[in-house]
């Protein structure tokens, strides 16, 4: 059990935790949509099996795990249906489970090719150089990522204002998000000490970060844009725009917080703590908050370099994983 606890992705925890506590968080609002939700980590519930490839562990083993995560899936989903009197769905809930215990996955193995086009494919559309594969590639990915999830999570809410079922369905995927958000605190500090490690400098993975971190605000600036469009104000956008200004050095203090840079995290969040006030007092309106939140990335970015060379510990696990998010 301890070898299943330590391969165990914490996505797969998260979701686990969901299935235990959703129908007591969707309360009244019970349907057919929400008994069948937890069918979907019961049918495509798939362990990666880089873990294992790496401590030498058999497909046998990973199998197994699989079916043991799938088995606690299906028994928790049906605690709880049995709560909310389901019994129908427990049928469906035994035949998904008969399957996925019945399957055999294929699993995806990691390799290394020798041949020029072997490795030329793992590169993706970034070019062969240090500062392209161990920053831009790393960051500009999870970046980008964050603002796709963001969109399809303002869609899914758009679509819970005409749907009522889909309301459950928006706020689960709203928790995901806010747990997404802080997948680019391990990404930083993995970028960071592998760019130093491969022979760069802290001051030029600074000047990189600070460039891609312009991708979470400039996707948050357009999608309120876009909510402005379909009766928002642009106050609205203007909101969403501040947030990510802020979100992006926040981050970064978080997993980069030890004695010798918590002087400038306490700074930071005198600040935010500041700009909150104004605004909820009604000194500043969210688009002077916007500009303010603008000039609050600004200066972390003209002074991320100094900040980089105050980091001693890159070779630590840091917030995201002490958290277990890495």
């Amino acid at each position: 059990m301890k070898l299943l606890w330590h391969t165990t992705e914490w996505v797969w925890v998260t979701v686990l935790f969901f299935i235990a506590v959703y129908p007591v968080l969707f309360g009244e609002k019970w349907g057919t949509v929400t008994l069948l939700l937890p069918l979907v980590p019961i049918l495509t519930y798939q362990p990666s099996f880089d873990k294992y490839q790496v401590l030498g562990l058999s497909s046998q083993i990973w199998n197994e795990h699989r079916r043991i995560i799938v088995t606690v899936f299906a028994v928790v989903a049906m605690a709880g249906t049995a709560a909310r009197q389901g019994w129908w769905a427990l049928a469906v809930y035994a035949a998904a489970l008969a399957w996925a215990l019945w399957r055999e996955p294929t699993q995806t193995r990691t390799g290394y090719s020798t041949t020029p086009l072997g490795i030329a494919s793992k590169l993706g559309r970034f070019p062969p150089t240090l500062d392209a594969q161990a920053v831009y590639r790393r960051q500009v990915r999870m970046w980008v990522l964050v603002v796709v999830f963001l969109a399809i999570n303002v869609v899914l809410s758009l679509m819970s204002t005409l749907w009522g079922p889909m309301e459950f369905i928006a706020f689960i995927a709203w928790v995901f998000f806010a747990f997404f958000s802080s997948q680019p605190m391990g990404m930083l500090r993995d970028t960071l000490r592998d760019y130093v490690t491969l022979g760069g400098t802290r001051r030029r993975w600074a000047s990189m970060t600070a460039m891609t971190g312009l991708i979470p605000i400039l996707g948050c600036a357009a999608v309120g844009l876009a909510l402005s469009f379909w009766g928002n104000t642009i106050e609205v956008a203007a909101g969403i725009t501040a947030i990510a200004a802020v979100t992006v050095p926040g981050l970064t203090y978080l997993e980069f917080l030890e004695k010798r840079t918590l002087g400038v995290f306490v700074a930071y969040l005198l600040g935010i703590a500041v700009l909150v006030w104004l605004f909820a007092q009604g000194y500043v309106s969210a688009a002077v908050g916007m500009f303010i939140s603008l000039g609050i990335y600004a200066v972390w970015a003209v002074t991320l370099p100094m900040y980089a060379r105050r980091i001693s510990s890159l070779w630590e696990k840091g917030l995201a994983g002490w958290l277990g998010m890495k």
